[in-house]
């Protein structure tokens, strides 16, 4: 055991203030940009004619056009995850949407889906190999 006794720490004086740019950071503040950013969402799609937020095929279209772009994020996280850099993600899916396109065109879904899946790892070899 020690002989000397610990400092405590001291408190800065009462009259101090936060720097503005330090206040800006909180979760609140983030918090009122976000609800602000909903709230003018709503009243410029209301303003335009857009009354129904649920109009037909809506939803659909915005997950139908994010997906390849999901799927891209998520392919490049766990490549990342696991240690390797994987920069031609694109380019297997590219492939593998063309090899399914055919593949579904000529001989139907089931045989689409399944090129789709060689299309992309013929496309991943090729880039394994290229670099």
């Amino acid at each position: 055991m020690s002989t000397t006794a610990q400092e405590l720490p001291t408190l800065p004086p009462l009259g101090t203030t936060t720097p503005w740019w330090k206040a800006l950071l909180g979760r609140r503040t983030l918090l009122i940009i976000l609800s602000m950013f909903i709230t003018m969402s709503f009243i410029r799609a209301n303003a335009h004619g857009a009354t129904k937020l649920s109009a037909s095929f809506t939803v659909f279209t915005t997950l139908e056009f994010t997906m390849p772009i999901l799927l891209a994020g998520l392919a490049g996280l766990w490549a990342e995850r696991v240690g390797v850099v994987n920069i031609g993600i694109e380019g297997m899916m590219i492939f593998g949407t063309w090899f399914g396109a055919v593949g579904a065109w000529k001989w139907g879904p089931w045989v689409g889906l399944l090129l789709a899946v060689i299309g992309g790892m013929i496309g991943g070899a090729i880039h394994a190999v290229a670099t």
